[in-house]
């Protein structure tokens, strides 16, 4: 699973991931498309890295596991295909995909201590 866009690959700053334009591979550009963002974007991408470290990676209520076994009804095979989980948070999705023999999982997410965890735990999965 590649979790943060291009720091596996590339060995580009994993901070940059978070700029979703073509600027992202200057470090420069974050804090301008920082600064645009909202008051309210910026504020919920602070209260998801202050979450990140404590964020169950499963379904943890029953509204989610509601949604989660909906979402796995409607996934098509995905047997070596590749698949981008965007808004990734914690992973969750991106375990369930790879649990389903996708062949090459991209996970993006604005919050990069999320995609951290999000990296830590594919890392830890078993293969």
């Amino acid at each position: 699973m590649i979790a943060l866009r291009g720091s596996i690959r590339t060995g580009e700053r994993p901070e940059c991931a978070r700029c979703v334009c073509s600027s992202y591979r200057d470090p420069a550009n974050c804090g301008e498309i920082a600064a645009a963002m909202s008051s309210t974007v910026q504020q919920t991408l602070q209260a998801y890295e202050r979450w990140a470290p404590i964020y169950p990676p499963v379904a943890h209520n029953p509204l989610m596991r509601a949604e989660q076994q909906a979402m796995l009804e409607r996934l098509p095979a995905l047997a070596g295909r590749r698949v981008l989980d965007l808004a990734c948070g914690s992973g969750r999705y991106s375990r369930l995909l790879l649990e389903a023999h996708a062949g090459r999982v991209v996970a993006l997410d604005f919050c990069i201590p999320m995609l951290r965890q999000s990296t830590r735990r594919a890392a830890s999965a078993p293969a």
